[in-house]
């Protein structure tokens, strides 16, 4: 079976490739760290719903860019509303029955650690750190 990609959306951050039965997902906001907004919540959201929903898909992978997995809400627009199916980020509360495998390279930082919770599995490259850091009280 051939690859196909599609382009990721600028207003959505996120790219999608599937490749054989494997769905790439794809955080992509480098500019942003990967924060993630309503946008993208939307787009991991419909993502992961194809990854349930099409019997040709047989497992997910979450990603992101090879600096950073994601520096976690967005602070500016924070991270939109619970989706429907997935809860926040279209995620953390969904009922999967496909395996997610959270390929983590580079910083995980706050709520981002929390997506590699509802995954199957977390691969994490030797560059890899969460945190959740703490504000500075005055």
């Amino acid at each position: 079976m051939t690859p196909t990609r599609s382009s990721c959306d600028e207003d959505t951050g996120v790219t999608l490739e599937l490749r054989g039965h494997v769905l790439v997902v794809a955080m992509n906001r480098p500019h942003k760290r990967n924060a993630v907004n309503a946008e993208v919540s939307a787009a991991l959201d419909a993502a992961f719903n194809r990854l349930e929903d099409d019997p040709e898909v047989w497992v997910g992978i979450l990603t992101g860019s090879p600096d950073v997995f994601s520096a976690g809400n967005d602070l500016v627009s924070g991270s939109g509303t619970p989706t429907a199916r997935g809860g926040q980020y279209g995620l953390i509360t969904r009922d999967r029955c496909k395996p997610l495998i959270a390929a983590v390279e580079g910083l995980a930082l706050c709520a981002a650690s929390i997506c590699c919770w509802p995954a199957t599995s977390s691969l994490q490259q030797r560059l890899h750190s969460s945190a959740f850091p703490k504000s500075r009280e005055a």
